[in-house]
């Protein structure tokens, strides 16, 4: 089976500037998630309006094949249109599945190009996706396959979940004062809360179909596998935290 990953990798960053290429633990974050995906995929595509980005995915193209991973890196200049700040995950993945279909059509052979339609896995992951595994994807995948042939309901994604503790005991602040969001909670005792989880923003797994068909990658259709270590790393401060995170990790 063929499995394609996307990198969405766009330069724009309001709070961290440049964050998907900058070093983390040495290595950016980037080339991190590059080095995953090829890993586990025979085809990683790297969508990005960047051009040390681009540059980035490109050379590790050779980087990586002379190191024997079985992924072959592309990289993709995604338009201005789907740079912006405001522009969700689907529609720059649906943008790349619709240029490579067409692609494809055009070769001759068979060719996994020619075959990534007929039940290919597409892998979403994000280049802050420093602290995903390769054990974590692969188990996310059979995860997929393994629910699809079991169940009679519809299965589109897997998407990597983390679980949001007391998150049952979360407020508002209204005029300064607190207004508890699930106040039925407030007399339950820490370990009887029921487990409550959130999107890991690490990777969506999906088949071909389910992304250019707009499926939404959170939904009743969608399975949650839940990753060991998460973080998101939208500030210098969270970076810091994610490193801490993979170090302790290591002991």
């Amino acid at each position: 089976m063929t499995k394609i990953a996307i990198i969405p990798s766009r330069a724009g960053s309001k709070r961290f500037k440049r964050k998907n290429i900058y070093p983390f633990l040495g290595v950016s974050m980037l080339e991190r998630s590059i080095r995953l995906a090829a890993s586990v995929c025979n085809l990683v595509v790297v969508s990005s309006d960047d051009k040390e980005m681009l540059e980035l995915a490109s050379n590790m193209d050779t980087t990586l094949r002379k190191e024997g991973f079985i992924g072959h890196i592309m990289a993709y200049k995604r338009s201005p249109e789907l740079s912006q700040d405001s522009v969700p995950t689907l529609p720059v993945l649906i943008d790349v599945l619709q240029a490579m279909k067409e692609v494809s059509s055009l070769l001759q052979g068979t060719s996994p190009k020619d075959r990534i339609y007929s039940g290919s896995l597409v892998v979403c992951l994000y280049p802050t996706a420093v602290l995903c595994t390769k054990e974590e994807m692969l188990n996310a995948m059979d995860l997929l396959l393994d629910s699809s042939a079991k169940s009679g309901t519809k299965i589109s994604y897997v998407a990597s979940v983390y679980k949001a503790r007391g998150a049952l005991r979360s407020f508002e602040l209204k005029e300064g004062f607190i207004d508890f969001l699930h106040p039925e909670y407030l007399s339950t005792q820490s370990q009887d809360l029921p487990p409550v989880y959130m999107d890991a923003g690490q990777f969506y797994i999906g088949r071909v179909a389910s992304f250019l068909e707009g499926v939404p990658l959170l939904g009743k259709q969608t399975l949650g596998y839940e990753v060991k270590l998460a973080q998101d790393i939208d500030t210098y401060e969270d970076y810091k935290i994610a490193e801490l995170k993979l170090l302790l990790s290591k002991l």
